[in-house]
């Protein structure tokens, strides 16, 4: 190899490492323009209208702040504000308050039985045995709506929740009871929080 063409080599590898610095350089200088570019045409209004529908007919007792649509749009990558917007807007459920103060109509008398008040009484950690029958009394009192948040609960995947919690001096009174959905149940009593249907209902969405 000549010498001449020994320096064209290196003037080439120069040139190139130069031209490669210069360009990630003007990457790095213009990178929010050129996102903002890329993803323009990538809005998520449709999927933010979509969640808001959802929520508000699927879970009306509950309060959402929707503010966290336009905060998340500080994010450029559509997928990555997707999860930022659904991230908060579970967290939002999970922090919801139960209504301590909740009122409850008494179930009619002529729907009690004999052992209703005696069985009423807290004996240990253990359930009344007529808890499935409780259950049914409190699901048609509540017409089957989750007292928390508000969503149809079904009688299969639908839990009894004392207001007054029996360390408080609560008693299984129906009164004393009310319906709730698999996710408030979990929250409510903090048991497996990670795993909670609303999560997926809106990743689906």
């Amino acid at each position: 190899m000549s010498i001449e063409n020994s320096y064209l080599g290196l003037d080439f590898t120069i040139s190139s490492s130069i031209l490669i610095i210069l360009i990630f350089s003007l990457l790095y200088i213009f990178r929010k323009k050129i996102f903002t570019f890329y993803y323009k045409d990538k809005s998520l209004g449709d999927f933010n209208n979509k969640l808001k529908a959802y929520l508000e007919s699927t879970y009306p007792k509950i309060k959402f702040d929707y503010s966290i649509f336009q905060d998340a749009q500080k994010e450029p990558n559509p997928d990555t504000r997707r999860y930022l917007i659904i991230d908060n807007l579970v967290q939002q459920f999970i922090n919801a308050k139960l209504d301590e103060n909740i009122s409850k109509k008494p179930i009619p008398k002529d729907k009690l039985w004999d052992s209703y008040v005696y069985d009423s009484k807290p004996d240990g950690n253990k359930l009344p045995k007529d808890w499935s029958r409780r259950k049914l009394l409190v699901l048609e009192r509540d017409g089957n709506i989750c007292q928390r948040c508000g969503t149809h609960a079904k009688p299969e995947n639908a839990h009894l929740f004392n207001i007054k919690s029996l360390s408080d001096g609560g008693y299984f009174y129906l009164e004393n009871l009310v319906i709730l959905c698999n996710d408030c149940y979990k929250i409510t009593t903090k048991k497996n929080i990670k795993y909670l249907d609303i999560k997926d209902a809106l990743e689906s969405l």
